[in-house]
C-alpha cells in the first residue's frame, strides 16, 4: 500500500507492505517543486517494484482526488512512458473526481516536459494553473537564458532540451 499522506496511519501493518510518501495536498504549494518530483519518483519506484515481483499496489491519500492520482500519473509517465494527457485520461477514467492540485499539476507538467520535451496539457482548461499560464506567456523562448529560468523554476539540474517547442 502506497500512502500519499503525512497524516494517514498504517492500520493493517500485518496484512500489507506499506510505503509512505511525504505529500500533503494542502502544504504542497509551500514545497519546492524538486521535492515533490522526488516523492513522485519514489512512488513510481515502489509501484514498479511491486509489479516486478507480481504484486499490486493500492495508492491512497486523504481525500483521493489530488495526491494519489498525481502519484499514479507520475508513475504512468515515468515507467509506462505515457504522455500526461493520456495518463490523466486513464486515471480520471477510473476516478472521475481526480484532479491534482495546482502544485502537483505543475510538477506533473514539468515531468512531462523533462521526459518528452513538450506538454500535452498546457492548453487544457481543467489543467491550468497560474504558474503554467505565466510560463506559457513566454513561449516560444527567444533566448537560452529564459530556458534556464524555466529550468530553475522546475528545479531541474540541466536545461530542458527543446524548451522552445513546449506549446506543441
Amino acid at each position: 500500500m502506497l500512502v500519499c499522506s503525512t497524516v494517514l496511519n498504517h492500520q493493517f501493518k500485518d496484512d500489507f507492505v506499506y510505503a509512505r510518501l511525504e505529500l500533503d495536498a494542502d502544504a504542497a504549494s509551500n514545497l519546492p517543486q524538486n521535492l515533490i518530483l522526488r516523492e513522485f519518483e519514489l512512488g513510481a519506484e515502489f509501484i514498479a517494484h511491486a509489479e516486478e515481483i507480481g504484486g499490486r499496489v493500492l495508492v491512497c491519500c486523504l481525500e483521493g482526488h489530488s495526491c494519489s492520482p498525481a502519484v499514479v500519473m507520475a508513475y504512468l509517465q515515468l515507467r509506462r512512458r505515457m504522455r500526461l494527457a493520456d495518463a490523466w485520461g486513464v486515471v480520471s477514467g477510473m476516478r472521475p473526481e481526480a484532479l491534482p492540485n495546482a502544485s502537483f499539476r505543475l510538477c506533473l507538467t514539468a515531468l512531462e516536459i523533462k521526459l518528452f520535451e513538450g506538454s500535452t496539457v498546457v492548453d487544457n482548461p481543467k489543467w491550468r494553473s497560474l504558474q503554467l499560464t505565466n510560463i506559457k506567456k513566454h513561449w516560444p523562448f527567444p533566448v537560452a537564458e529564459e530556458v534556464g529560468s524555466l529550468t530553475h523554476l522546475f528545479g531541474f539540474d540541466r536545461p530542458i532540451p527543446g524548451a522552445a517547442n513546449l506549446a506543441r
